[in-house]
């Protein structure tokens, strides 16, 4: 049965399609001014276009945990576009593209559900997912959208009762097996949801398709994870920057990460509340958020299972699980709306008000920039200065972003050698440079607030004694610049 139309101000229709017209803007804008940091140089070395196809395949990508997919894709873009950080960045306008298709589809498509659609791009905005990871050259943009195009569709053509193939929805699920195997897991848990539903049903085309297209696509993940265990035995190891929790502590970390990642929407959160509580929500909705509920539970149950072999409790890759709760609150505002109508009105303004303060975040967000900017300074204070940049042993991704920061402002870096310099040379200082995490409040605490002693502990420089005895020390944006005086 199609759910009645729900009645929108013209007003708030037109207010969001100009909020969404503005969002494209200030993403690219954000894109180019926000400050790169490690992820970025991350995928600037598993995307390398000056590595062989097959030697990246068996040598380099099984050596990270993620799967390869985005990595070819952002390999073939710099090809096609170039290697400017901007223009690196820029291969998330892909999904996109894909997004607002699916959109401007699916609005001439479900006349009815246009208030669900409205609703749910104005909450689905509203999170870190789409905002923040826009401008940073990873995939975290591509999981979110993969996973709004997929979950808005299936709740379209459930609320529809649709038996027909949603090729968006198809399309979408290469793509969130191939970009993260936490993604992966939740999509997994809903893709056998919905093709039990549909054998169940007697849909046989639907489900069989659905069915061929989700082991297709999980194929090329098992094929990788055999890899990265196999030929990179620490791949999958290789965590230590995660903090290892029990079930319960992990449990209540996934839980402190929603808010954030649905951009302190509180408005929507209290709102969906309310409309569940007070029996707003009809009943083929209800069963629809049963499912998501299912998915959400399953899903989680098994990544804590996993999570005791293996860190992987990290807020970033939570987003199919952020898109659950975004469909969710979606549907249980759109019964809310139809009695207050004034709800549109405030989550549209909420959702311009979220998006402006993520513009001024992300350009005033420098990241590894404001450190590359301070050495640059005092470079050109004493143009003999010699910079000794990366930690021991080298760390890959920090040395791709020094040295692409360096080359930016003119800056030589020297690479950090057994034999230290002691003091500055000549009538310049010497300056140990690093991004790469470093010494936590509590190491400096150790040192008894020596920044200096701790940093060259943290980054194993090896530094003298009585070099770190003169030594000043300055914190970055992400890390730390020792200067040993002249």
């Amino acid at each position: 049965m199609r759910r009645s139309m729900v009645a929108m101000p013209r007003r708030v229709v037109r207010g969001t399609l100009l909020l969404a017209a503005a969002t494209v803007v200030l993403l690219i804008v954000s894109a180019i001014f926000r400050g790169p940091w490690l992820d970025d140089f991350a995928t600037f070395l598993f995307a390398n276009p000056a590595v062989p196809w097959g030697v990246a395949w068996h040598n380099l990508w099984p050596t990270d945990i993620n799967p390869p997919l985005f990595y070819a894709v952002a390999r073939l873009w710099v090809d096609l576009c170039g290697t400017g950080l901007w223009a690196r960045r820029m291969v998330n306008i892909l999904p996109l593209l894909g997004l607002l298709g699916w959109f401007g589809v699916a609005w001439r498509r479900f006349p009815a559900q246009r208030a669900f659609l409205l609703l749910y791009w104005l909450i689905g905005i509203c999170s870190a997912y789409f905002f923040s990871d826009f401008s940073v050259y990873r995939s975290y943009f591509f999981q979110y959208v993969a996973a709004l195009v997929f979950v808005g569709a299936a709740t379209l053509n459930y609320l529809e009762q649709r038996r027909e193939i949603d090729w968006f929805q198809l399309a979408a699920v290469p793509f969130l097996f191939e970009l993260h195997q936490i993604t992966a897991l939740y999509a997994g848990v809903m893709l056998l949801a919905l093709i039990g539903r549909d054998l169940r049903a007697r849909n046989w085309p639907r489900g069989l398709t659905t069915g061929g297209v989700a082991l297709v696509s999980g194929v090329p993940l098992l094929v990788v994870t055999w890899l990265q265990l196999h030929r990179q035995v620490t791949a999958l190891d290789n965590q230590a920057w995660i903090q290892r929790h029990g079930v319960w502590p992990s449990l209540w970390l996934i839980l402190g990460f929603l808010p954030k990642a649905l951009g302190q929407n509180w408005l929507a959160l209290s709102g969906g509340l309310v409309a569940l509580f007070n029996g707003y929500v009809d009943r083929p909705a209800r069963r629809w958020l049963w499912l998501l509920a299912g998915v959400a539970f399953v899903g989680t149950g098994l990544l804590l299972i996993a999570n005791r072999f293996t860190p992987l409790i990290v807020d970033r890759y939570f987003a199919f699980l952020t898109v659950l709760c975004v469909c969710g609150l979606t549907l249980a505002l759109v019964a809310l709306c139809a009695r207050f109508v004034w709800l549109f009105y405030a989550l549209l303004a909420f959702a311009a008000v979220y998006t402006g303060v993520c513009f001024v975040q992300a350009v005033r967000d420098q990241r590894w920039s404001q450190g590359a900017d301070m050495v640059a300074n005092l470079v050109a204070q004493c143009p003999g200065t010699r910079v000794h940049a990366g930690m021991m042993p080298p760390n890959p991704e920090e040395q791709i972003g020094l040295a692409f920061l360096a080359a930016q402002r003119g800056v030589t870096l020297l690479p950090v050698v057994p034999r230290h310099i002691g003091t500055g040379a000549g009538a310049c200082p010497v300056l140990y440079w690093t991004e790469y995490y470093p010494p936590s409040n509590a190491d400096v605490a150790y040192w008894r607030g020596d920044l200096a002693r701790a940093a060259n502990a943290h980054a194993g420089w090896g530094l003298s004694g009585d070099a770190l005895a003169r030594a000043t020390a300055a914190r970055t944006r992400d890390g730390v610049i020792v200067i040993l005086p002249p």
